[in-house]
């Protein structure tokens, strides 16, 4: 069982022996290394005798640790093996996708075998509403003397998954000198299923989760741990408590551990959503495995993960045409007339074609009565009033056709460069723009009113720089 969780603040590291699953022979001593900027790696003072034979497929491997602690390490791939012929050791380097931390799993994670996972992100106590709370104890006479009360606890159905979710506090203790010590109140959510789940249920779901608080407080949400609870185990003193395993996984953008400013600048905070909340989850848990990559663009251009601006409005576009393509399924004609225009067209044909040109043309033809994407952004911007469209633009038509006439232009090699539909100056700030955009559409999606827009994207502090002008 794992007693203490793993501290992520900074660079975790952990030396041992490993080997691939189901090949315990086969050890190696290495060092595996996590943090949130980096990700997760194990490298090896010499390669696994089976590596070498299967370089195309994703590892599973077990580790023990010299401070005793069992890891699991799931979906590994090597990056970088040495080719030197003349030396004993040939050192290896493994990308790590998920790791566990805790019980001797070995083959246990593919099963049945987890009832819960609790999960807790940086900047979840200040979206609940205020700043995480904190009661300071003094000694007198070496004797600590603390209060604490429960907080509010909100829990509700989650249908999609069949779960149960709870967002609450947990209290703990926290650093300081003998003299004043610090209890500290921690977000936490929980997820629990209507039976137990394996790991890669856990795991799809918690990314599900962090995507979402990450939306709703308007950058990217830090996970402080995931901790996975497994069978009770009954100790001598006939205490029943589940075991816990630690799930690490690298996330989208580096985020925050702390919020300098008032929640209420936050985009989304608990305190305005609270009526709702649970249509909200339930919304996102329903629309997310279909919208999941859009979200992963808009969060990644939110997060900084394109290094140009340029390269994050390019992003962006795609992002609201993945949306509206998941989202709508307009079209120019009914499919039986397009059918019949398809089917005339392709007739037509001169015998001469090349086939591979023409086998290019019917692919073409084949989505030609679906709307382009000019066509299917001024459908969405035309779902709302001026109230919304305004932090847009104030000619949302005008500013469609220079988006995507700017994407054209970045994407296609073949468009004419020669002038520029958006200035350079203004790039950053239709980046900003794009993201209203988006957020607008998915807040639609998950049951927000237009009121309920508009208050959220005047209090985000991300999106000051568009909507001070309308205050």
């Amino acid at each position: 069982m794992l007693k203490d969780k793993i501290d992520l603040e900074s660079k975790y590291e952990a030396r041992g022996s490993w080997h691939i699953s189901g090949h315990p022979e086969d050890s190696q001593m290495g060092i595996f290394t996590f943090s949130h900027n980096e990700g997760s790696y194990l490298s090896l003072f010499t390669s696994f005798k089976q590596d070498s034979k299967s370089e195309d497929t994703l590892f599973d491997i077990h580790g023990y640790t010299l401070d005793g602690k069992w890891i699991t390490l799931l979906d590994c791939f090597w990056i970088h093996k040495s080719i030197q012929s003349n030396t004993r050791f040939q050192p290896v380097t493994f990308r790590v996708n998920r790791t566990l931390i805790g019980d001797q799993i070995e083959e246990d994670y593919k099963a049945d075998s987890f009832y819960s996972i609790e999960l807790s992100h940086h900047l979840i106590e200040e979206w609940m509403g205020d700043f995480p709370f904190v009661n300071k104890f003094t000694t007198s006479d070496n004797t600590h003397t603390a209060s604490y009360k429960d907080p509010e606890e909100l829990s509700f159905n989650i249908p999609a998954i069949e779960s149960t979710l709870s967002v609450g506090r947990e209290g703990t203790l926290g650093h300081g000198d003998r003299k004043a010590m610090k209890w500290i109140s921690q977000g936490v959510i929980t997820i629990t299923p209507a039976s137990p789940k394996p790991l890669a249920w856990y795991s799809s779901h918690a990314h599900c989760l962090r995507q979402l608080f990450s939306f709703l407080i308007g950058e990217p949400a830090r996970t402080r741990y995931a901790t996975l609870r497994g069978e009770e185990i009954e100790y001598s003193s006939n205490l029943k408590v589940r075991s816990s395993t630690q799930l690490l996984y690298q996330e989208i953008g580096h985020g925050r551990t702390s919020l300098n400013d008032s929640f209420h600048e936050m985009f989304a905070p608990l305190p305005s959503i609270k009526h709702k909340i649970e249509l909200i989850f339930n919304k996102w848990f329903d629309c997310y495995s279909e919208l999941r990559m859009p979200i992963t663009i808009y969060l990644s251009a939110q997060a900084g993960d394109y290094t140009y601006v340029d390269t994050s409005l390019v992003a962006l576009a795609q992002a609201l045409e993945g949306f509206c393509r998941c989202t709508s399924d307009s079209h120019y004609l009914d499919d039986d007339k397009y059918k019949d225009i398809y089917d005339t067209i392709v007739a037509g044909f001169p015998p001469s074609i090349p086939r591979d040109l023409g086998d290019r043309l019917k692919s073409m033809l084949k989505h030609g009565n679906e709307y382009a994407l000019k066509k299917r952004l001024k459908e969405e911007i035309n779902r709302y009033s001026t109230k919304l469209t305004d932090y847009i633009s104030l000619s949302p038509n005008e500013f469609i056709d220079n988006i995507v006439d700017f994407r054209n232009a970045k994407v296609h090699v073949t468009y004419d460069k020669s002038t520029s539909p958006i200035d350079g100056k203004q790039v950053p700030y239709s980046g900003l723009r794009m993201e209203i955009f988006f957020a607008i559409c998915m807040m639609r999606i998950l049951g927000f009113t237009e009121d309920e827009m508009d208050c959220c994207i005047k209090q985000s502090k991300r999106f000051r720089p568009i909507t001070q002008k309308f205050e």
